[in-house]
């Protein structure tokens, strides 16, 4: 019977990697949210106003922040 050595560092990484992508994934839905919601209203889309609906939307009251847009891919192009 072989065990797999995985080293702290390892797991540290999976676990830094995973909450990463737990909040890119949190930020990609709160903000295509935001601009589908500020669309439905007819409001325009900037990333001032994702930002301010964001927190609005959220139940937490925590919202994205405009670099957040700017630098999530995915959510910069449903942005655009």
């Amino acid at each position: 019977m072989h065990r797999k050595f995985v080293s702290p560092q390892t797991n540290e990484l999976e676990w830094l990697q995973a909450s990463y992508d737990k909040r890119k994934n949190r930020s990609f839905e709160l903000g295509v949210k935001a601009i589908d919601t500020l669309i439905k209203e007819g409001k325009m889309v900037s990333y001032r106003t994702v930002s301010d609906k964001s927190k609005e939307i959220n139940p937490d009251g925590i919202g994205i922040h405009q670099n957040t847009i700017r630098k999530n891919q995915e959510l910069h192009n449903h942005f655009l």
